[in-house]
């Protein structure tokens, strides 16, 4: 997709019965040729896509053709969309209404505050509906906008201003471990908006950085947990500003401190950064790179085994031989195959009433296998929980 013609589209829809319907519509969505960063929200009853603005419309008609396959109940109500035009390295984002031509007149919005969009990977979540009510529980924390939980791609997106993002951030982690416990938050970075006279967006996840002049006194550090390339910067002119110190650099990219300081001030040096680091940072850390040895070696990633799939082989196998036996020791195989591909489901199923959350599908599933053994189908019990 060219960047010089990208644009994002947004919609309305309706229509559509549970988050579980969506999530499977989003998924199918983003399968047509062409579209990109594809976002269905069931809660905000939202759709938004990327896509080239020349086949903006032609990918629109795919979508609604889609939809009333998928979703024939389904009502999608265009919203307009938004061009990233690219002039002279910079990129101007405008935005049009619910018709497609553009004579490339440019609208620019003036806001006083520096919003930034957050990117996250989110993962544990049982389903899309519990995705779905997360999503709006996080849509009502003060000071977030543009909030987007996709349980099919595992993403969380929302907008705020950017000098509040730690705090947001903060307050999103603590919601998810309430209403979600199993849920895991990995920051995948965020993206400013910067505001000078036109609005001018910068990913903050790639960045171009000066070179770099290494002297007898430069002193090279690791440091990680920075968010962003804008973080590092503002960090660096905190850090320029200690006592001893010169030619501070951090580069975002290779995460990577250094600075010239002589030897007799280095460790009041050392100290001073790491407080100011502290302060202005508090995830980053900072570590001495370690001395490179000629004997050192590289060991080898294993790869690692998923234990899902260990679990399906186990359980199928003990199934399939539990068919050929009788008796006693057929109910004994059967139920053990079915502890071990169904023990996790039971668990979600009586995690689920704790929160409330009665009729969702691992809690009709377990009713369904529980019934089953109940009548001593024991077959009919481990084979819906192998193949579910």
């Amino acid at each position: 997709m060219s960047e010089e013609n990208k644009a994002t589209y947004r919609f309305e829809i309706t229509g559509i019965d549970c988050a579980n319907c969506a999530a499977k519509l989003e998924s199918k969505i983003a399968e047509i040729e062409g579209i990109s960063n594809v976002s269905l929200s069931f809660m905000n009853n939202s759709l938004t896509y990327d896509c080239n603005h020349d086949d903006g419309k032609k990918i629109e008609e795919a979508v609604r053709a889609l939809a009333a396959k998928e979703e024939p109940d389904a009502v999608i109500t265009a919203k307009g969309h938004s061009h990233h035009h690219h002039h002279h390295d910079e990129e101007h984002h405008h935005e049009h209404g619910e018709h497609y031509e553009c004579d490339h007149e440019h609208h620019h919005d003036h806001e006083e505050a520096e919003t930034a969009t957050y990117r996250f990977e989110i993962t544990g979540i049982d389903c899309a509906n519990c995705a779905a009510k997360l999503e709006s529980k996080i849509a009502e924390i003060e000071g977030i906008s543009n909030v987007s939980l996709s349980f099919m791609n595992n993403s969380l997106t929302y907008d705020c201003n950017h000098d509040d993002g730690k705090k947001i951030e903060e307050a999103v982690r603590a919601l998810a471990a309430k209403e979600e416990p199993d849920a895991v938050i990995t920051s995948k970075g965020h993206s400013h908006h910067h505001h000078h006279d036109e609005e001018h967006h910068h990913d903050h996840e790639v960045s171009e950085e000066r070179p770099v002049h290494e002297t007898e006194l430069t002193r090279k550090y690791r440091i990680t947990g920075l968010d962003c390339a804008d973080c590092a910067a503002k960090l660096e002119g905190k850090l320029a500003e200690a006592e001893g110190v010169s030619a501070v650099n951090i580069s975002f990219m290779t995460s990577t401190l250094r600075f010239d300081c002589k030897d007799e001030d280095l460790a009041k040096a050392e100290e001073q950064i790491r407080a100011i680091t502290a302060k202005e940072e508090p995830e980053a850390v900072i570590e001495k790179f370690p001395e490179k040895t000629s004997t050192e070696t590289v060991k080898k990633e294993e790869p690692k085994t998923d234990p899902m799939l260990i679990r399906l082989i186990v359980g199928a196998v003990l199934f399939v031989c539990g068919l050929f036996l009788s008796g006693n020791l057929q109910t004994a195989v059967m139920l053990i195959a079915y502890l071990i591909l169904g023990y996790d489901v039971l668990y979600k199923a009586v995690k689920g009433i704790g929160r409330g959350q009665v009729f969702d599908e691992h809690f009709l599933m377990a009713v369904a296998t529980c019934a089953a053994i109940y009548l001593q189908d024991f077959k009919e019990a481990a084979g819906v929980m192998l193949f579910y």
